[in-house]
């Protein structure tokens, strides 16, 4: 297995090699092509009529995506931008990749780019390839989330009149389609990152309260916003108990926004997420460990792959993705 950094440039033009590498392969790679059928492939739904949520849930939840040509399609790209030297990512503007904010297409090629690198990542690398997805592919994802947060409000692709106005999308497709933006924020150690994602889940919230004002939040009571706000193990608890049999709309938006709002609690007492430890190569405080501990190692890499991310880390490598479609 080679355990050797990326290699560099072969040919008659390895002396002469490209000014700006990172650039070159994100143009190659990052094509309006590939962002269209990523987001095809995540939210396979039309665009332009009623959801049926018990679909959507199932596709998300219970494993009824269609993995195979999500693979075939996202993991080649995954690893040509594993190419990029690990030093540029915190200068990378990936807002140069997209269509400019103005255009009518910003919205869908830029969700189509968050879903490759926010969730690629999590489906199809695992193992000591967990690595990449925690700390290659997360922080390029949050990196773009926060660049697209930075821009004027209403040009900002989640915002429902740029779906729905513009683009004619129905409501409910936009529903769905928002929380894959929401997940970067999320997924982030950083705090600030969190109260961001706290807004707009209370926007999306009150969306779905003046579509449905019959079906209030089952999870907006004392007891429950208690223990989203004050226990760290709630998501692990939490993920485990989504709504069951025909799932409508306001039951699919609120558990989704529920589970998200499990998240902020644990950045704010550990500063980091301790099951994300081992896949980064970090040593956990006695605290982590007893967390890690008491969620049964929910998200968290095995001791074996642990050992193996630390000792790449520790010799300031990376293996090349091990990952393989078919």
């Amino acid at each position: 297995m080679s355990t050797t950094s990326p290699v560099a440039p072969t040919g008659p033009n390895a002396d002469a090699p490209d000014p700006d590498p990172a650039d070159a392969i994100l143009r190659r790679t990052l094509t309006p092509a590939l962002l269209t059928a990523v987001l095809a492939l995540k939210i396979p739904f039309p665009s332009d009529a009623p959801l049926d949520f018990a679909t959507a849930f199932n596709t998300y939840f219970r494993g009824a995506a269609d993995a195979q040509a999500f693979t075939a399609l996202a993991l080649p790209a995954l690893k040509a931008l594993s190419q990029i030297p690990p030093a540029a990512l915190p200068s990378l503007s990936l807002l140069a990749y997209l269509p400019a904010p103005e255009s009518p297409e910003f919205p869908a090629h830029a969700l189509g780019l968050i879903l490759l690198l926010d969730q690629g990542g999590r489906v199809l690398l695992s193992g000591v390839d967990a690595r990449w997805c925690n700390a290659f592919f997360d922080p390029l994802a949050q990196r773009l989330a926060e660049e697209l947060y930075a821009l004027p409000e209403a040009l900002r692709p989640w915002q429902q009149a740029r779906w729905v106005g513009e683009r004619g999308v129905h409501v409910e497709y936009w529903l769905v389609a928002v929380f894959w933006f929401v997940a970067p924020f999320i997924h982030s150690e950083a705090l600030p990152n969190h109260h961001i994602a706290l807004a707009l889940l209370r926007s999306i919230k009150s969306a779905v309260a003046a579509l449905a004002p019959a079906a209030p939040d089952p999870y907006d009571t004392p007891e429950i916003v208690a223990e989203l706000r004050t226990d760290p193990t709630a998501f692990a608890r939490r993920v485990t108990t989504a709504p069951g049999g025909a799932v409508a709309m306001p039951a699919y938006v609120y558990w989704f926004c529920m589970l998200m709002e499990t998240h902020p609690v644990i950045i704010e007492k550990f500063g980091r997420y301790p099951y994300r430890n081992g896949a980064v190569g970090r040593e956990d405080t006695e605290a982590e460990a007893r967390f890690v501990r008491e969620t049964n190692g929910f998200g968290a890499v095995d001791e074996e792959t642990r050992r193996e991310i630390r000792a790449d880390v520790e010799r300031g490598i990376w293996r090349p993705i091990q990952a393989v479609v078919g």
